[in-house]
């Protein structure tokens, strides 16, 4: 990662294709499990398909908040968005992604759905115990670093330019 940008985080994202999915549920448990990332569209929302017990539909169709975490040699980064599930036109959407649209689940205990993954904010550490570094993850950002949050402590005092990779590992 040359600039840590917002360009910078989707190419992470395409390259590594597999993060940890999290979400909080409404008895304010973490939920998180390996997802996959199907597709980046053009608006830059990261789709994945899941099994979604019919049990958990209900709860499954609302839109939520999400944290997705990726981790690539020594760069980790955690993607905050709104996650939309949709289960209209699932078959055309997997087959245009190259996907089997054949869905079945033979003990029909569980109910195929694809989400969308709006990013809103993404933090990147070069290195463990370093200072994240906050980017927006919003089409029209006018600048790509923000200034440096940690989720734990809140806002770190000073503001940052933006820095290459090197820059920052120095």
């Amino acid at each position: 990662m040359s600039v840590i940008d917002r360009a910078a985080v989707i190419a992470q994202a395409r390259d590594v294709r597999v993060c940890m999915f999290h979400v909080v549920d409404d008895d304010i448990q973490v939920a998180s499990e390996p997802r996959t990332i199907i597709d980046i569209d053009e608006e830059d929302r990261l789709w994945f398909f899941a099994w979604v017990p019919y049990d958990q539909v209900d709860d499954e169709l609302d839109t939520r908040d999400v944290t997705l975490t990726i981790v690539d040699d020594a760069r980790w980064v955690s993607i905050l968005g709104r996650a939309t599930p949709h289960h209209e036109n699932l078959e055309q959407k997997l087959v245009s992604w190259g996907m089997d649209p054949k869905i079945e689940n033979e003990s029909r205990a569980f109910r195929p759905m694809l989400f969308d993954v709006s990013p809103s904010t993404a933090h990147y550490w070069s290195s463990p115990g370093s200072t994240p570094v906050s980017i927006s993850m919003l089409p029209d950002a006018a600048v790509p670093l923000l200034e440096p949050r940690s989720p734990i402590f809140g806002a770190v005092r000073h503001q940052l330019s933006p820095l290459t990779e090197s820059e920052h590992l120095t």
